[in-house]
């Protein structure tokens, strides 16, 4: 693979000018900000890699990328202009089928294989040390959609952002949170790297359904209700502040909750009346109504895909998003206090997973057509 760079990716992270960033107050009184100006911070023209899917920093010099064309985890170098893959595709010691996700934590580089159930670590200087294998959780997930004919529903978009609902998490500290999905009991369990059991956290509610009930789920649609079957879907997220603590965020509801490393949950917040949410929710319920005219299938209420922390343990999140419907990044103190609704607006699809360098204080977005932004806050 031919790997090209310009002098514009010279700059450093830390050093990004956003010089032609700017951002439109809309209202004081609902902390919404649209950010529209954008600096490219890699693009696909000097760079062929495909598309960035999810985006990794690891300092103010380098990030990492998972690439869905070439289906490889890279390291981008901006000051070295370089490139290179963090191991390889294959069944081998430390090669991967499918990246699920990678984190970067505990000096060093998790990539999650969920075609191995394996999770291969590696040193950042891209040195193998060992995989940690696991089963994965007992929840009965929904059955693959059947074939539909053309419908105009944009809320059923099949892009190339997989689901990051209950997945291996990495946790800063290097140990590993699996999603254990049975009514009344922990939600996840935490693992050291040699697979000893060291807590758990979060709780199952004894009205969520493991066993799919096709009535119940079209009655729920009816009665716009989020359909019980997905309401323990979450994904974890380190507080880059604390070590010990996490976010755990419910994306269905939604609701985010705080818990430490012995499973204790500190706090709990429920995000409601927010106008992008309660659109995704609706066109949600519309979208299941027509398709459930044609077929019995269930499809997961969305309303936020993927998160991040920054250094001083706020919480950034990124909304749903489809054609026709902006991406909103949700930005919530360290106590789940919302501060700033991010509108982002692009001609061009985003994809909504993101990263936030706050020390230049810009979120990092990758596009459909394989283009690294930095929108500036």
């Amino acid at each position: 693979m031919r790997i090209l760079f310009r002098n514009c990716l010279s700059v450093t992270l830390i050093s990004l000018a956003f010089i032609s960033c700017q951002q439109e107050q809309e209202g004081s009184s609902d902390n919404t900000i649209t950010l529209s100006e954008y600096t490219t911070v890699v693009s696909n023209e000097d760079i062929l890699i495909g598309v960035p899917s999810i985006i990794r920093i690891v300092d103010s010099e380098s990030f990492l990328i998972y690439d869905t064309s070439t289906r490889l985890v890279y390291e981008l170098d901006l000051n070295k202009k370089d490139v290179r893959p963090i191991g390889r595709e294959g069944r081998g010691p430390g090669e991967y089928q499918r990246v699920q996700n990678f984190y970067v934590e505990n000096d060093g580089v998790y990539v999650v294989d969920n075609a191995q159930q394996l999770i291969h670590k590696y040193s950042l200087d891209n040195e193998f040390i060992s995989s940690f294998s696991y089963r994965l959780g007992l929840a009965t997930g929904a059955p693959p959609p059947p074939p539909l004919p053309p419908l105009d529903l944009p809320y059923i978009h099949t892009g190339l952002l997989g689901s990051f609902n209950n997945q291996p998490h990495i946790t800063s500290e290097g140990n590993v949170l699996l999603y254990n999905f049975q009514p009344g009991q922990s939600l996840y369990k935490l693992y050291d790297w040699d697979g000893n059991m060291l807590d758990s956290l979060g709780v199952v509610s004894h009205d969520s359904a493991p066993v799919i009930d096709y009535q119940q789920f079209r009655t729920e649609i009816e009665n716009r209700q989020v359909p019980t079957f997905f309401e323990s879907n979450t994904f974890v997220v380190n507080d880059r502040s604390k070590p010990d603590e996490y976010f755990l965020v419910y994306n269905a509801i939604p609701r985010i909750a705080k818990f430490n490393s012995s499973g204790e949950q500190l706090w709990e917040v429920h995000v409601s009346e927010i106008a992008e949410i309660d659109r995704i929710a609706e066109d949600y319920f519309e979208t299941m109504e027509e398709i459930l005219k044609i077929t019995e299938t269930m499809f997961p209420l969305k309303k936020y895909t993927s998160g991040v922390s920054v250094e001083n343990g706020d919480l950034f999140l990124a909304t749903y998003t489809y054609p026709g419907v902006p991406l909103w990044i949700h930005h919530f103190s360290n106590d789940g206090t919302l501060q700033n609704r991010y509108k982002i607006e692009s001609k061009v699809e985003l994809n909504p997973v993101f990263n936030v360098d706050y020390s230049s204080r810009s979120i990092l977005i990758s596009t459909e057509e394989g283009d690294v932004r930095g929108y500036s806050f």
